[in-house]
């Protein structure tokens, strides 16, 4: 998998190609689904790209209440890369993008990459003012030859899975609604920092569980831990209490 986090080194292909465009947070069931039936519109030596953020529109566009991610912006590369892209595309949302129109930006993807396929979440909407909705980008997908599908919304219990969704379960600790929209255990990657006895585990700008203490999995390489977590989404941070003796760890997956 290549990941590109500077637009303007996007490399131009050759090969035939699938897009997708979307924060993909949580690379739920609902995500999961729209790269499946992508890759499924691909020959065999087609690439699979998927532009995404690093960081949440909201962030630029309310930042006194920013929309907390459900994962850490190298750990939904992961899972894209598990789901089955092979261009990851996570570049900053800015000023900037946010003033580009959608037909000026599926102009330049269309001439790096030359997409046969572009498949987008129903009700996707891109580009300034969000004026890239599904009548304006399938009138351009006839100008510029590739073809475009839409994929309806996953539902879980009879709710349509999405990001808001699987936050809003986060929030209240229903964890288990939270795996079954995520079509896996919830966890949290990222880098440990032992301090005065106690595993540090910083989570900035993260969606977290209420406060207390959870029976986790920390996942290390091959090896599998078992530890107690405690979160204080206040101060935006997990500590961890191991059960068993451990080796210094950094780069660790929590599993709930």
């Amino acid at each position: 998998m290549l990941l590109i986090t500077d637009l303007a080194k996007l490399p131009s292909l050759s090969e035939p190609c699938g897009l997708t465009i979307g924060s993909f947070d949580g690379v739920h069931l609902g995500h999961q689904a729209l790269l499946k039936h992508l890759k499924s519109k691909l020959p065999t030596n087609g690439i699979l790209v998927v532009f995404t953020f690093l960081n949440h529109p909201t962030h630029l566009f309310t930042p006194d209440r920013p929309t907390p991610l459900i994962c850490p912006p190298l750990q939904k590369v992961k899972y894209l890369a598990d789901y089955g892209a092979d261009i990851v595309c996570l570049i900053p949302f800015t000023v900037e993008f946010a003033k580009t129109s959608f037909r000026e930006f599926l102009y330049y993807l269309k001439k790096q990459l030359s997409f046969s396929h572009l498949a987008l979440g129903t009700g996707a909407a891109f580009g300034k003012n969000k004026e890239g909705d599904e009548p304006t980008v399938r009138k351009l997908a006839s100008q510029l030859s590739f073809k475009v599908d839409y994929i309806p919304k996953t539902v879980v219990h009879g709710v349509p899975v999405s990001s808001g969704r699987i936050r809003s379960s986060i929030i209240q600790g229903a964890l288990h609604e939270v795996q079954e929209c995520l079509g896996r255990h919830y966890s949290l990657m990222g880098r440990l920092r032992n301090e005065n006895g106690f595993f540090r585990f910083p989570l900035p700008g993260i969606c977290l569980p209420p406060d207390g203490i959870y029976p986790v999995r920390v996942k290390t390489n091959s090896t599998i831990y078992l530890a107690r977590a405690q979160i204080v989404p206040k101060e935006q941070l997990l500590r961890l209490d191991f059960l068993e003796m451990t080796a210094s760890l950094q780069d660790v997956e929590v599993i709930f």
